[in-house]
């Protein structure tokens, strides 16, 4: 894969949602994705070169603030941005206590016509704490210190979405960054991931890492998808001794099918992504591995 790639920043649409966070700064440091090890659910932090915050998914309960504690500075209290992919509770209850304890600048989350306990509370304090709020969808692409982020799915942003299944409008990320790609699934389903690269050129459907869907789920991540973005690395969040059985053997098979080596938090704890000058490294914080990548 081409690692050195030179980005070119698109001018989309929602340009002035990111003034006050320029491009063009002076990098300090390295982008650093952290997959929390947060349980049975999804949590992804992002700390960008000049020290900016993003929070992917909050997990299913107050575990990702004590996740937060350990991987946040000390006295940090300030996400720059918060992507809610949809709205189960293992990717969201959490942020009702990080909303409680962190102010919050912006948050993108899935148009989705769904109603549950958890999404009224935190509906309620994104309004009590007047956090900023914008859809997830195409036109609401950014980039901030360099870092680009594509929201690949849903496609349509004029369409608020009804649906039997709140995993169909998973919201899947594109993250480049230095001529690498990182790709986060959410939860969503097979039927829907090769759709999701749709609108993605060809040269950046080849992915370095990939977040695995719905935690290794036999329903996602089926081999077709996986031989068209031929993922080196795959990270799979997931609670230990799960009820689900997940990661599922098919989904470790089509995996090691297309040689993607795997990182998984239920064995590996926090696993840590750095990228720096070109170069990438991958940590974890139980099994202590450490892969350089050139």
């Amino acid at each position: 894969m081409t690692k050195y790639i030179l980005l070119t920043i698109l001018v989309i649409s929602n340009f002035f949602v990111w003034t006050n966070l320029s491009a063009t700064e002076a990098r300090k440091g390295a982008l650093e994705i952290d997959i929390l090890n947060i349980g049975q659910g999804d949590s992804i932090l992002i700390k960008t070169p000049n020290n900016h915050f993003g929070l992917i998914d909050g997990g299913r309960d107050s575990t990702v603030l004590g996740e937060l504690s350990q991987v946040l500075p000390i006295g940090k209290t300030y996400l720059d941005f918060v992507i809610m992919t949809h709205p189960d509770a293992d990717h969201i209850a959490g942020f009702i206590d990080v909303f409680k304890n962190y102010q919050v600048n912006k948050v993108f989350f899935n148009k989705a016509d769904k109603s549950n306990e958890v999404i009224t509370k935190i509906k309620d304090e994104i309004q009590e704490f007047n956090i900023k709020n914008y859809s997830i969808d195409m036109e609401n692409d950014f980039t901030i210190d360099g870092i680009y982020f594509d929201f690949t799915w849903p496609q349509d942003h004029t369409k608020t979405y009804t649906f039997s299944n709140s995993n169909d409008m998973s919201a899947s990320v594109l993250i480049k960054y230095e001529g690498y790609k990182f790709l986060t699934m959410g939860d969503l389903p097979s039927d829907y991931e090769e759709p999701s690269l749709k609108n993605l050129p060809v040269e950046d459907r080849d992915i370095d890492f990939l977040k695995v869907s719905h935690h290794g789920s036999k329903y996602s991540t089926n081999l077709e998808f996986l031989q068209e973005i031929k993922p080196e690395y795959s990270f799979i969040s997931v609670g230990k001794d799960n009820t689900y059985g997940h990661p599922t053997e098919e989904v470790i098979d089509n995996l090691e099918k297309v040689n993607s080596k795997i990182f998984r938090t239920d064995k590996d704890g926090r696993i840590t992504l750095n990228i720096r000058d070109g170069k990438a490294e991958i940590t974890t914080l139980e099994s202590m591995k450490d892969v350089k990548i050139n």
